[in-house]
């Protein structure tokens, strides 16, 4: 179909084995292996790219944002036996083997969600007739 005029950032990674392909409408960035050219990842982003780099040794692609983000992607390709060995290497994943960390991500809500009970009590008891802004906590 015809999406009209797009803007749209291509390049190669640092070691040619990838293309990345960022579609503005769609405001997608496609990670394509050369190999076999099959789309091995398809990130959304937040913002408008207006600057794609990928990292000297191919392993990341940095994205920079219209609004000042900067978003940085680990380029994680199954057939690649150091990109898994990388990824289980990511603070996100050695979180998951510590002895709690299953119970924190609950627990914290779960104290955000009492502040906002209490918060919201205690807006009821001193008569206020405004709305409650602890409902956008919520």
């Amino acid at each position: 179909t015809s999406e009209g005029v797009i803007r749209v950032i291509t390049g190669f990674t640092a070691d040619n084995r990838y293309v990345y392909y960022y579609h503005t409408i769609k405001k997608t960035i496609r990670l394509i292996r050369l190999e076999d050219a099959k789309v091995i990842a398809n990130y959304r982003l937040g913002a408008d790219a207006t600057d794609i780099r990928s990292s000297p040794d191919s392993e990341f692609l940095a994205v920079g944002g219209l609004d000042g983000s900067l978003v940085v992607l680990i380029i994680a390709d199954a057939r690649t036996q150091h990109c898994l060995k990388r990824v289980h290497r990511l603070p996100s994943r050695v979180a998951q083997t510590l002895p709690n960390a299953r119970r924190q991500p609950y627990n914290t809500w779960r104290s955000v969600a009492k502040m906002a009970v209490i918060s919201a009590k205690r807006e009821a008891d001193s008569g206020s007739q405004s709305d409650s802004k602890t409902c956008a906590l919520c």
